[in-house]
């Protein structure tokens, strides 16, 4: 996480869950697709070149495949600072712009 996403977490006056953030944009009649929300995250990592495999195990998924199942064991802290946090970081810009 970045420094700026933990400060906005920490300055909630409630604690948002899941559930609690589809009522309350139900409530306003907004729509609201998690799904398509990690769609568009993955489809965005991948164009920026991080490998399915990672991105899977980012979104929670295990592949069914022989090699991640017994063989792809990743330093995941080096994946997520050296590889994941520029692209974050990148997105982070473009969508402040």
């Amino acid at each position: 996480m970045s420094p700026q996403i933990v400060k906005l977490a920490l300055n909630c006056s409630t604690k948002t869950t899941y559930n609690s953030l589809k009522v309350m944009l139900k409530r306003k009649n907004i729509e609201m697709n998690m799904y398509y929300c990690r769609k568009v995250f993955a489809t965005y990592l991948r164009n920026k070149g991080i490998e399915p495999e990672i991105i899977d195990l980012l979104q929670g998924r295990i592949s069914n495949s022989v090699f991640v199942n017994h063989y792809y064991r990743p330093n995941i802290n080096e994946i997520i600072t050296k590889r994941i946090r520029p692209v974050l970081d990148e997105l982070t810009k473009e969508m402040q712009n």
